[in-house]
């Protein structure tokens, strides 16, 4: 999408410019005759519709930092993503702002939309046309395992089996795929999309760029969605939580420690 609605604004601001999408997807995914038959969604759940308040947050990069740092000497994982570590935080300050509501701890799962191509080996190029997106998930199942550190690490575990050159398939890709759907009311779901390092915020059709992009988390229950921020210093989090526990989420210590909220 943001590779198209970019081309789009380049020819809006001159027409001689010719669009260089990559069109490898079927060198890369040969079409296939033998996928698996049943509807990879047909078992998802799907979860009664909760009223949400938004609420905006701004992590700024120096923020940001102090937040990789501590997850890495924590964790030991090199160099965590942003997108990573802070999926992790709002995940951690969600679950615990429900538990406290509701006075009792419920098995809960983040779910994270990837972009395949930079994490593929080898890498996709940016350009590459497709839906080129999976999900991978992180289940806690005790209050002992909800921590930010150990999240990011089985974060950076579930993107490395998309790293395995063996998945490099269709027939894998969607049995991967299928796996990491959330299908069960045993857990509670929290889910986390990233629009960040996608060239949104510099978009011309003509008349300047934007002052802001926004786009508004769309699903039920906790949702986030996170994107750079128009100034270029760290990123924003528009993010949907349930109205029984918002009071608990925006007062979070541990969430105010990193972020400023946004009226």
């Amino acid at each position: 999408m943001a590779n198209f609605v970019s081309d789009w604004a380049s020819i809006a601001r001159e027409a001689n410019i010719i669009p260089s999408p990559t069109m490898t997807g079927s060198s890369i995914f040969p079409p296939c005759t033998n996928l698996p038959s049943t509807d990879i969604y047909t078992n998802t759940i799907v979860n009664v519709p909760i009223e949400n308040i938004k609420k905006r947050y701004r992590f700024s990069n120096s923020k940001l930092e102090m937040l990789k740092s501590q997850v890495t000497s924590e964790a030991e994982v090199q160099n965590p993503s942003r997108v990573d570590v802070l999926s992790a935080l709002i995940y951690k300050c969600a679950v615990t702002a429900a538990r406290a509501q509701a006075n009792s701890f419920k098995p809960s799962m983040l779910t994270l939309a990837v972009n395949l191509r930079p994490i593929l080996d080898p890498p996709l190029a940016t350009r590459a046309i497709g839906n080129m997106v999976s999900f991978i998930k992180v289940e806690t199942t005790s209050v002992d395992e909800i921590t930010i550190a150990g999240v990011v690490r089985e974060l950076r575990k579930a993107k490395d089996e998309f790293k395995k050159e063996d998945h490099v398939n269709a027939n894998k890709l969607v049995a991967l795929h299928s796996e990491n759907l959330p299908i069960s009311n045993e857990f509670e779901t929290y889910r986390s999309h990233s629009m960040c390092n996608f060239p949104l915020n510099n978009l011309d059709f003509g008349w300047g760029k934007p002052n802001k992009v926004t786009i508004p988390p769309i699903g039920v229950g906790f949702c986030f969605i996170l994107m750079d921020s128009p100034s270029g210093d760290g990123i924003e989090a528009i993010v949907a939580v349930p109205e029984t526990y918002v009071t608990q989420f925006e007062n979070n210590k541990e969430l105010l420690q990193f972020a400023t909220p946004i009226n």
